[in-house]
């Protein structure tokens, strides 16, 4: 990719407007240059610090109010009392600014928890709905309709009902899944282990992307490395692979 693309890429990734396949692009070359890794991760900062511009305009307007429309003259002997309550207005009104911030942009996080932050991203829906209006298929559908809406509890749910009538593994995926999105680490990792000698090629690959990520946010950099090496090579997430098995 030549210098002005990369530019360009950056650019897109942080407004937002960058797509999935070209983000994978982007991280796979930056997984080879130093330099380049840091100008994704200044771009994914910069990303987040976009997306919460109103906090910072707050605090701007806060800063203005209190410059503009000072508070009454003190008596003399309450000058100092005046002087510390602004102070701590002052000192509170950036610190919850830069805590909100640093959350957003995963300052606060470990290692383990920035990675899976850099390479998580949901599961596209691709289950075959069949035209059938049984109790069970109708779990299957109000289950993936909730996960397409990010309503990952009644995803849950739904999909749980679901996997136990039927055990079928793809539904078993995307549960697994949602469990993931829905933070129930533990849940996730035995759904998914549950799933996957069920599955057909594909899906054992996505369901072992999703397993190894799992670990991975739950802390475990060692398992998550071992799953990622055991699978098979040329799959569906192998750039993805790669890239991770580099900052591991």
């Amino acid at each position: 990719m030549k210098n002005f693309e990369i530019e360009e890429k950056l650019k897109d990734l942080a407004s937002g407007e960058l797509s999935s396949q070209e983000r994978t692009q982007l991280l796979e070359e930056a997984a080879n240059s130093k330099e380049l890794e840091q100008e994704v991760l200044f771009s994914q900062k910069l990303s987040m610090a976009l997306r919460h511009k109103e906090l910072l305009e707050v605090n701007n307007i806060l800063k203005a109010t209190m410059l503009n429309e000072p508070l009454p003259e003190p008596a003399v002997g309450n000058r100092n009392i005046w002087a510390l309550m602004i102070g701590f207005m002052i000192v509170s009104t950036l610190s919850i600014g830069i805590y909100t911030v640093g959350n957003q942009q995963n300052w606060w996080q470990s290692q383990e928890q920035r990675l899976f932050s850099q390479y998580f991203q949901p599961m596209e829906n691709i289950i075959f709905m069949e035209g059938s209006d049984s109790f069970v298929s109708d779990n299957l559908k109000q289950g993936m309709e909730a996960y397409d809406s990010k309503n990952y509890k009644d995803a849950i749910k739904k999909l749980n009902a679901y996997y136990e009538l039927t055990k079928d593994a793809n539904g078993g995926l995307f549960l697994g899944v949602s469990y993931l999105l829905d933070n129930q680490i533990e849940l996730a990792i035995s759904t998914l282990n549950k799933v996957i000698p069920n599955l057909e090629a594909v899906g054992q690959e996505a369901a072992n992307w999703y397993l190894s990520l799992a670990h991975l946010k739950n802390g475990d950099k060692v398992m998550c490395k071992k799953i990622l090496k055991e699978m098979p090579n040329n799959s569906l997430y192998e750039a993805e692979k790669e890239s991770l098995l580099k900052k591991l």
